[in-house]
């Protein structure tokens, strides 16, 4: 293992083959170049994000130390109305049959060879663009490094 980046394209793939619903998913530098979204909804939007201390909170002799890293897989929908023929529907709803759909894709799904298994972390509050609705969960992973 020589990538601290290595879950991100290994995830993408999982996401794509797990969740056919998603009409696109992609790293979140492919989604800043898009210029017309709508219809690629919905979508799924995969980074690593800073979340706590990287690396061990105490080393010890510094030859070892786990790092852990926190990925983001941030679902896009379109906005919906709140009704529609009669039938509740939001852009909540989609959202979340979509992340469980993820989060049982990547739940103790290994990124690459020498990490660890994806654990579902935390989910961050929705935020809203003009025309869709973005919201994120988190997973957990990490490796072993050692100092030479």
């Amino acid at each position: 293992m020589n990538n601290f980046l290595a879950p991100e394209i290994p995830t993408i793939q999982r996401l794509q083959q797990e969740v056919s619903e998603l009409k696109r998913v992609c790293s979140a530098s492919a989604w800043s170049a898009y210029q017309d979204i709508g219809p690629m909804l919905p979508a799924a939007i995969v980074r690593q994000v800073p979340r706590a201390q990287a690396g061990d909170s105490d080393p010890g002799d510094a030859a070892a130390q786990w790092v852990r890293q926190y990925w983001e897989v941030c679902v896009a929908v379109p906005h919906q109305e709140d009704v529609i023929g009669g039938d509740f529907e939001t852009s909540a709803k989609q959202a979340g049959e979509l992340l469980y759909k993820i989060a049982r894709a990547l739940i103790g799904w290994r990124p690459a060879e020498g990490w660890q298994k994806f654990a579902f972390y935390d989910q961050d509050g929705a935020y809203y663009e003009p025309g869709y609705g973005e919201f994120p969960a988190l997973f957990q992973t990490g490796f072993l490094i050692t100092g030479s």
